[in-house]
């Protein structure tokens, strides 16, 4: 598992490489929007960064409640209301409550369905679209980042527990760790302050 400083560095820089390629313009807002991008798949555990400040209780339980509180006002609501999209947040909220650390939210399937949920909460906001694919790059930089641990992660979860990883991993806290935050780091600098 890494830790969420360096989620948040390779998100950023993963955001500054890609969105010029993709046409988009980058700047403090979009770094900001793939840094947080880059902690949410980490919001299946308890003690995880966002959790610190979203949960009353920093516990399993209290995760569980918290977002299965969520998800079901949602279902409430998009069955009253009609709408799929609400109807889809709240089951994915359910399934975050439910899931374990790096099961859902670490796999093709949660991956896809986060991004749909950003790509409908920030449209209906009218959040700009480099925003928007900021944060995505950010949630799958996570994935990314974590198939390089030695944990792996279950990429076809649901249809398989089987974990994937890169044969050389790192571990968190490592001085491997904190050389590739530094090579980020240096992406950071040069795609900002050297162009």
């Amino acid at each position: 598992m890494m830790n969420g400083r360096s989620h948040m560095i390779i998100g950023t820089a993963a955001s500054l490489l890609l969105l010029p390629k993709m046409g988009y313009e980058v700047n403090l807002l979009t770094s900001t929007a793939a840094a947080l991008g880059s902690l949410i798949p980490d919001i299946d555990h308890p003690r995880a960064l966002i959790n610190q400040k979203l949960l009353f209780k920093k516990n399993k339980e209290g995760k569980t409640i918290f977002y299965c509180t969520g998800g079901g006002i949602l279902l409430y609501k998009g069955f009253e209301s009609f709408s799929k999209s609400m109807i889809f947040l709240g089951v994915l909220l359910i399934l975050i409550g439910l899931s374990k650390h790096r099961t859902f939210t670490h796999s093709l399937g949660g991956v896809l369905g986060i991004s749909y949920c950003i790509f409908f909460l920030f449209n209906k906001q009218m959040i700009m679209d480099n925003i928007t694919y900021a944060t995505i790059i950010g949630v799958i930089s996570h994935l990314v980042c974590d198939f390089f641990t030695k944990e792996g992660i279950e990429l076809f979860y649901p249809l398989s527990k089987k974990k994937y990883s890169f044969p050389f991993t790192i571990t968190t806290g490592s001085m491997a760790e904190s050389a590739i935050n530094l090579i980020f780091i240096f992406i950071i600098f040069n795609e900002t302050i050297l162009k």
